[in-house]
Formats: C-alpha cells, structure tokens, sequence
C-alpha cells in the first residue's frame, strides 16, 4: 500500500494499526477501511503451539485469542475511533473489512448489531488447476473414451502416448 496515493485523497487519514490518539478523529470520520497485508511471521505458530502446550492451555482456544489480540482488537479499536464513539442514535458507521468472518468477529467484540452489506463482496475465486494437472486429465479422457470402445491397453498406450501401466491405472478409476 505504500505505492497508492494516499496524499490524493484528502479526506483520508491513513493511520497505524496502533489506535492511541485516535480519538481526534470520532468528530470527523464515519468511515474505516481495514487494509491487513502481509502474512503471519511463520515461526510464531509453533512458538505459540509450545507456548500454549507448556501453559497447559487448549490450542485451539489459545491461538484464537492470540488472533482475537492481535487481529480483530487492533481493528474493533479503529472502528470504536470514529464518529461511533459519539454514540448518535441512528448514526451509521461504514467499515470495510478484508472477510464476512472478521465482520462477526468485530461484531461481537463491539457487542453492536451490524448491518452486513454483501454487495461489494467477491466469491472466492477457484483455482485453476496446474498446466500438468489439466494435461493429465485430458489424457485420461482420452484413454476413458478408448476404453469405452474396447481398444487394447497397448493400442490405446500408443494412441495417447502413454504406457500400459498408465491405462491400467486410469481403468481402475473408471472401474
């Protein structure tokens, strides 16, 4: 994010992830938008894991209160930092968040009804399979259709290009 031009926008006020001194902004701001990057240092789960072990805590709720602390806190923090803190019945609050989860998860930490807008939302997109993955399948296809013409394993091997072992295998799917 350091790229975009925040400076283009003048009624942006682009802040840390700390909330001290954020109370100046609960008479002027009425938006948030919470912008996570980045990925988990990757040594800090089995830290945690040994951590939570040798404290005889459950991992499970041990790691989701180290996430509570160090994800949803900070931005509950940001959110209760706008015109909300004023608490003007009726006022209302737009926040972006990165998921729906992370909106009930800040839901809950408010203890405030929230109305979640899904319009701006996208599906999680599916994974295209790997180029290896696809040519495979094709070859499979391919030696289903011979299979169901009841060609030999080695004609159909030396159609695909393929060995006999490898019609084998895909007719034990189909099987």
């Amino acid at each position: 994010m350091e790229k975009f031009p925040f400076s283009d926008y003048i009624n942006a006020t682009v802040t840390l992830f700390d909330s001290r001194g954020l109370n100046v902004c609960r008479d002027a701001h009425h938006c948030t938008v919470n912008i996570i990057h980045g990925n988990p240092i990757p040594i800090l789960k089995p830290l945690h894991t040994k951590m939570l072990a040798m404290m005889g805590v459950d991992i499970e709720v041990g790691r989701a209160a180290i996430e509570h602390e160090s994800f949803i806190e900070p931005m509950a923090q940001h959110i209760a930092r706008t015109s909300i803190r004023n608490g003007i019945e009726g006022e209302r609050i737009f926040v972006a968040l990165p998921t729906i989860n992370v909106a009930k998860q800040i839901e809950e930490a408010l203890q405030i009804d929230c109305e979640l807008d899904l319009s701006i939302m996208l599906d999680i997109p599916e994974k295209a399979p790997a180029p290896v993955k696809r040519k495979n399948a094709e070859r499979d296809q391919v030696i289903k259709d011979l299979l169901s013409k009841n060609h030999t394993h080695k004609k159909i091997a030396d159609t695909v290009g393929c060995s006999t072992r490898t019609v084998q295998r895909v007719q034990k799917k189909v099987a």
